[in-house]
C-alpha cells in the first residue's frame, strides 16, 4: 500500500538558454478563474465575475456591471506558478475598484456598454449563462477570452438601446503576465450617422488610466465592424519591434514572425497558403502521412530570435499552427538544435471544433530567451510516438464552436491523450458542458471490433465523477472559484493540478492533480483527490460520493467486479430487471489489503440505433476500471485507512436490455452526515482497456499475451493493481511517490542516483526532481552480472534526445527529468542516473 503525499506545489519556470547562460522565468503566469462558478444554481446566484491573476496585476470583469469591475497592480513578492495555485481567487479584497467603459456617442446619445450577455442572463432560462463568454486559450502564460453579446444603453434612457450583432459585439482579453490588452469589436445594425465617436477606456483610482477613441468621419453602415484597443504594460520589454525579429522555418519553408497587437507577442503563423474551394485552409505539406495514422515523425521548427539590443529578453512568442499532423494527441517541446529538451515552458492549447472560422489549430505560448544577437530553438511537436512509445499529453482544449446555436460547453475543457489516435480522457473542469468533471474516456490502442481499422478513435463508455454534493434543494453543487495549473504537458509524464472549491460560497475545498503516462498497452490517468469539508456545512453521507466511474447515460453493464491486492473478492452478473438506483452494494469496505480495484465489463449502449452503426456490433469496445492507490478519511472524530464503495443502478431497466451499474466511492454506512472539518485524501488510477488480444494492435508482447490468456477478465485489472505496487528504494537521493515513481536528488549537487523497484508493468514513469542541470544525464539499468546498459528509447530513423522530458522548477537552476522504464517481466530491476 503507498503512502499519500500531496505534492508541495512548485514546479515552474527556469530555463537555459543555448549557450549555458541561465535566464529566469520561474515566476511568470498567469491565472484565469470564475470566483463563483462557471455554472451556477439559482440558490447559490453570485455576481459572474472573470478573474485574471497574472504576475504583474490583478484583474476581475463584472460581466453584469463593467463598472463594478477590479484591478490591482501586483507589488507583493510574486511566488512562481505552482505556488501561486494555492492563492485563493475569491478574495477580491485586496483589489480596487475599477471600470471598464465601452461608448458609442451617435446623434447626440450615448450608448455605453455596462453588460454582457453572459453577465445578465437569468438563471430561469439558461443553465449555462456563460456560454457566451468563450474560453479559447488559457494556460501557463496566456488567458484569452472572447466575451459576446456586449449590451449598449442609452445613459439618459435605459429603455433604449444600440442593436448590435451579438456575436460580432465583442470584448477580446488577451492576458500575458506582463500586460493586459482589451480588445472591443462592435457591429451595429443600423447606420450610424457621420461624426460618431467610439470610446474605450480603463481606470482605477489613480493606479490606472487608459483610453482611446476614433471619431467616425462619414457614415458608419450598418453590419460593418470597428475594433478598439488598450493595453496594460508596466514596461516596453520584450515586445519592442525595434529592437527584436523573429522567423521560424519548418520543413525548408520559411514563416515569418509578426507581432499581433491582439495577442500583444510574436506569432508565426504556420498554415498551407492555399485555401480550398470553400476558402479553409488546406493541411500542411509534410514529408510523413498525416491524420489517424501509426505516426512517429515530429513537426520540428526552428525559431530563430535576434536581438539587437544590449541585454537579455524573454520574447513573449505564440506559434500558431492550423492543421497539426494530428489534433488529438500532440505536445510542443522546445529544445536546442541538437533536440535536446531545455524544460522551458510552453503553453499546450489547442481546438478541433470551430471548423467553420479556425479549423484545427495549436496555440503554443511561450516566453523564449534571447541574448544579444541570434539565438535559435528547435520547438519539436511529437504525435503519436516520443521516440520509440507512444507519447502523452495534457491539453487545454477550446471546445468553442463545438455547439455553435448551444453556449454549453465554452469552459475549461482539459483533454489527455497517449499517441494521437483519439482521447483518452476528458475532465470539463467548470462543468461547462456536463455537470460532472470526468467526460469521455477511451482505450490505447485498440480497434472498435472485428474488421475495423487501426489508429482510430475508441471508447470505453463515457462518463465519471469526482465530488458529488447536492444543495438544500437536491441540486449538484458544481464547482467554483477552482483554477489549473499545467505543470507538465508532457510528453513522458503529464501533470496539472486543481485548487478551488465546490459552490459559491466555498462549501468544500479541492485540492486535486491529474497525470498520464507514456506507454504502449493501455491508458492510465492518476487522479489524487483531497476534499475537505469546511464552512460549517452538513451533508446527507446517503447522498455525497467521493468518486464515480460510469454516467447515467444509456449504457448497459452487465458485470461487476472488485478485490484488492490478493485477488478478486466478488464477480457479479448483474440481474437483467435491477430496478432503477438499487444497490448490488451499498456502502460496503473493501477488505484486505490495498491497493483495491473496481472493473466493469462489457458495458455497451443500450441504442440498438448506435450499435447498428459500428461493424463489429459494438459502440463501447473497451472495458473501463479504476484502482485506489492510496486512502484517508476523517469522519467525526474517526480516521478510516479503507474506501468504501456503491455498485448502483442508474437506468431503468424496463426495455429488459439490463441495467447500468456505476462504481461509487463512498462514506461508511455509520456516517450519517459530513461535516465541517471531515476530509478525504485518495489516489485513483483510471484504467482502460481493450477486451481480446484481436482488438489491440500495440506493441506490447506481455500484454498481448495477457489478453490472450485472460480475455475480459478482472485478472488484468488486478495484475494492474498488484504488480504496480511497487517498492522503491534509492542511494542519492529519496523516495517522494512510488507509482508513478518520483525521487528527489540529495542536492542539486547529486551526479549521481541508483533506483532499485520490486515490481512493475508497462513503462513505468520515474521523475528525478532537485537536479542541478538540464542536459548531460544518462540512465542505465545495472544487471547482476555487474555490467549496464544505457537506455536508448530515440526514434531509430531520423531524431535524436527524443525519450526524455525536461521540467523548469521555481528555483533557478533547478530542474526536473523523467524517463519512462519498461519493467514488463522484471520482477526486479535497478537503475543508475548519471552525469
Amino acid at each position: 500500500m503507498r503512502s499519500l503525499r500531496f505534492l508541495a506545489f512548485f514546479t515552474v519556470c527556469l530555463a537555459t538558454a543555448p549557450g549555458g547562460a541561465a535566464q529566469s522565468l520561474h515566476n511568470l503566469h498567469t491565472y484565469a478563474s470564475w470566483p463563483n462558478g462557471w455554472r451556477q444554481l439559482s440558490e447559490y446566484a453570485e455576481p459572474r465575475i472573470l478573474r485574471i491573476e497574472a504576475t504583474r496585476y490583478d484583474f476581475a470583469l463584472n460581466l453584469a456591471d463593467f463598472g463594478a469591475s477590479y484591478f490591482a497592480v501586483r507589488t507583493d513578492t510574486v511566488p512562481g506558478y505552482a505556488t501561486a495555485l494555492a492563492r485563493n481567487s475569491g478574495d477580491l479584497s485586496g483589489l480596487a475598484g475599477a471600470v471598464l467603459r465601452t461608448e458609442i456617442v451617435s446623434g447626440g446619445v450615448t450608448y455605453r456598454a455596462n453588460s454582457c450577455r453572459a453577465g445578465i442572463a437569468s438563471l430561469s432560462t439558461t443553465s449555462v449563462p456563460l456560454g457566451s463568454a468563450r474560453l479559447w486559450e488559457s494556460g501557463r502564460y496566456v488567458q484569452h477570452y472572447e466575451i459576446q453579446g456586449l449590451n449598449f444603453v442609452n445613459i439618459a434612457n435605459t429603455a433604449n438601446t444600440l442593436s448590435t450583432t451579438s456575436a460580432a459585439s465583442t470584448l477580446r482579453i488577451v492576458a500575458w503576465p506582463d500586460s493586459l490588452t482589451l480588445t472591443v469589436t462592435v457591429t451595429p445594425t443600423v447606420d450610424l450617422s457621420a461624426g460618431t465617436v467610439f470610446r474605450l477606456s480603463l481606470f482605477s483610482g489613480t493606479t490606472l488610466n487608459l483610453s482611446t477613441e476614433e471619431t467616425v468621419a462619414s457614415l458608419w453602415p450598418a453590419n460593418t465592424s470597428r475594433v478598439l484597443r488598450i493595453n496594460y504594460q508596466p514596461s516596453s520589454d520584450n515586445r519592442s519591434t525595434s529592437l527584436l525579429t523573429v522567423g521560424a522555418t519548418m520543413a525548408g519553408i520559411s514563416y515569418p514572425g509578426v507581432f499581433s497587437a491582439e495577442k500583444n507577442c510574436f506569432v508565426t503563423l504556420v498554415q498551407n497558403p492555399v485555401l480550398d474551394s470553400e476558402g479553409k485552409v488546406r493541411p500542411l505539406a509534410r514529408p510523413f502521412l498525416t491524420g489517424y495514422r501509426d505516426i512517429r515523425d515530429y513537426d520540428e521548427i526552428v525559431v530563430t530570435l535576434r536581438n539587437n539590443g544590449t541585454t537579455r529578453q524573454n520574447i513573449p512568442y505564440l506559434l500558431h499552427m492550423r492543421s497539426p499532423a494530428n489534433i488529438t494527441g500532440h505536445v510542443p517541446i522546445v529544445c536546442d538544435l541538437s533536440g535536446n529538451p531545455l524544460g522551458i515552458p510552453i503553453q499546450l492549447s489547442k481546438n478541433w471544433h470551430a471548423t467553420t472560422t479556425m479549423g484545427e489549430y495549436l496555440m503554443a505560448y511561450a516566453y523564449l530567451p534571447a541574448g544579444p544577437g541570434q539565438t535559435q530553438y528547435i520547438i519539436r511537436i511529437p504525435y503519436g510516438f516520443y521516440g520509440t512509445v507512444p507519447s502523452a499529453s495534457h491539453a487545454q482544449l477550446s471546445l468553442a464552436g463545438y455547439r455553435e446555436n448551444d453556449p454549453g460547453g465554452n469552459g475549461r475543457w482539459d483533454q489527455l491523450a497517449i499517441g494521437c489516435w483519439g482521447e483518452t480522457t476528458c475532465f470539463d473542469l467548470d462543468m461547462s458542458l456536463v455537470d460532472v468533471a470526468v467526460a469521455d474516456i477511451r482505450h490505447l490502442t485498440a480497434k472498435r471490433g472485428p474488421g475495423e481499422p487501426s489508429w482510430k478513435w475508441t471508447s470505453a463508455g463515457w462518463g465519471g465523477d469526482w465530488l458529488n454534493i447536492a444543495s438544500p434543494t437536491g441540486k449538484k453543487i458544481p464547482f467554483g472559484n477552482l483554477k489549473t495549473a499545467y505543470i507538465a504537458h508532457g510528453p513522458c509524464l503529464t501533470e496539472a493540478r486543481y485548487n478551488g472549491f465546490y459552490g459559491a460560497t466555498d462549501l468544500v475545498k479541492l485540492t486535486a492533480m491529474v497525470r498520464t503516462l507514456r506507454t504502449d498497452d493501455y491508458a492510465r490517468t492518476f487522479q489524487h483527490l483531497r476534499y475537505d469539508f469546511q464552512n460549517a456545512t452538513a451533508f446527507n453521507a446517503s447522498n455525497v460520493w467521493f468518486y464515480r466511474l460510469g454516467s447515467g447515460w444509456d449504457f448497459i453493464t452487465p458485470r461487476f467486479s472488485y478485490g484488492n491486492k490478493a485477488g478478486k473478492i466478488e464477480d457479479l452478473v448483474v440481474p437483467v430487471g435491477t430496478a432503477p438506483n438499487a444497490f448490488l452494494k451499498n456502502r460496503q469496505a473493501f477488505t484486505g489489503e490495498g491497493p483495491w480495484w473496481v472493473y466493469l465489463p462489457d458495458a455497451d449502449s443500450a441504442d440498438a440505433a448506435d450499435d447498428a452503426k459500428d461493424k463489429g456490433g459494438r459502440i463501447t469496445s473497451g472495458d473501463r476500471a479504476f484502482v485506489v492507490r492510496a486512502y484517508s478519511a476523517r469522519f467525526g472524530s474517526n480516521t478510516y485507512a479503507q474506501p468504501h464503495f456503491s455498485a448502483r443502478n442508474f437506468r431503468s431497466s424496463a426495455d429488459g436490455k439490463g441495467a447500468n451499474i456505476n462504481a461509487l466511492l463512498v462514506p461508511p454506512p455509520e456516517v450519517a452526515q459530513i461535516q465541517n472539518g471531515d476530509f478525504v485524501d485518495m489516489i485513483v488510477e483510471l484504467v482502460t482497456l481493450p477486451r481480446a488480444a484481436d482488438d489491440y494492435y500495440g506493441g506490447n508482447a506481455a500484454f498481448r499475451a495477457q489478453l490472450l490468456a485472460s480475455p475480459s477478465s478482472w485478472e488484468t485489472v488486478w495484475r494492474e493493481a498488484a504488480l504496480n505496487d511497487l517498492q522503491v528504494t534509492v542511494s542519492g537521493g529519496s523516495v517522494l511517490e512510488r507509482y508513478p515513481i518520483v525521487v528527489r536528488a540529495t542536492s542539486t549537487a547529486t551526479t549521481t542516483i541508483k533506483v532499485s523497484i520490486t515490481g512493475g508493468l508497462g513503462f513505468v514513469p520515474i521523475r528525478f526532481e532537485g537536479l542541478g542541470f538540464n542536459t548531460g544525464w544518462k540512465l542505465f539499468e545495472e544487471k547482476s552480472d555487474g555490467t549496464a546498459t544505457l537506455l536508448d528509447q530515440s526514434n531509430p530513423t531520423a531524431y535524436n534526445n527524443d525519450f526524455w522530458q525536461v521540467d523548469a522548477t521555481e528555483t533557478p537552476g533547478v530542474f526536473n527529468l523523467v524517463f519512462n522504464l519498461p519493467l514488463d517481466g522484471k520482477p526486479a530491476s535497478t537503475w543508475r542516473l548519471e552525469r
